[in-house]
């Protein structure tokens, strides 16, 4: 893995607490393709562009799961306001980690079996 690769898993896991959108998820697969095969690497995979479509697919089918279950959000925690008929949700807790495993073991699963 390049030291790039690393840098952004290492930027997504030490990130503040937040929900990472498909857009987050995108620009991460995105840096990983960016990453040029050199000379000196030649054990670098390179990937197509439809397997990278794939891949995003992959990924995002795995979030779309993983969010109709109660692991990634703490139902308990939510905080609502009332505003005339309308009620929002204003605060609920994100378990973060939980969404970088999943989406870390997602793309090494992925890679493992379409790549390496």
């Amino acid at each position: 893995m390049t030291s790039k690769v690393q840098n952004t898993i290492e930027l997504v896991k030490n990130s503040p607490a937040s929900i990472f959108t498909k857009e987050d998820v995108i620009k991460l697969l995105n840096d990983v393709s960016d990453v040029p095969a050199s000379d000196e690497d030649n054990d670098k995979a390179t990937i197509t562009e439809d397997q990278m479509n794939e891949l995003i697919d992959a990924v995002r089918f795995e979030l779309s799961m993983s969010l109709d279950s109660d692991d990634l959000v703490d139902l308990d925690s939510a905080k609502f306001e009332l505003n005339g008929d309308v009620i929002s949700v204003t605060d609920i807790d994100v378990d973060t980690n939980s969404i970088e495993n999943l989406v870390e073991d997602t793309i090494r699963s992925w890679f493992d079996s379409n790549v390496l």
